[in-house]
């Protein structure tokens, strides 16, 4: 498969739902799709078609700065300003590292569609 191929096919499976989805709404980025689509290059791409589990985590930190990036300049409140303490920095802390094991999970959830996808174009 070509990188385009591979391209067009990730862009095909990236999931709208995930397992442990709580705070991350991808819908508050506008279009989704367009926003994943620059995502979907290197090494995004080597990631979810080879990479390893343990290769998610430098890639969901990136999404997870461009995300509440992207929160901000929509004018969209970060999720713990609806928490008990918005300003406190232990709970920041927390609401941050949650929004990046969200993004581990939705790579591993895009990896698995992918995959699957790969196996049925493959047996096509």
């Amino acid at each position: 498969m070509t990188d385009e191929e591979l391209s067009d096919l990730a862009m095909q499976c990236w999931p709208s739902d995930w397992p442990g989805q709580t705070f991350v709404e991808l819908d508050n980025l506008g279009d989704p799709g367009a926003y994943l689509s620059q995502w979907v290059a290197e090494p995004c791409l080597d990631r979810l078609t080879e990479g390893e589990v343990a290769d998610d985590d430098p890639l969901a930190e990136s999404l997870r700065e461009d995300y509440l990036a992207v929160l901000e300049e929509h004018a969209f409140s970060p999720p713990w300003e609806f928490g008990d303490d918005p300003k406190d920095p232990k709970c920041i802390a927390e609401c941050q590292e949650a929004i990046r094991r969200e993004f581990v999970a939705f790579l591993r959830a895009w990896r698995q569609n992918m995959k699957a996808k790969m196996a049925q174009v493959g047996n096509a």
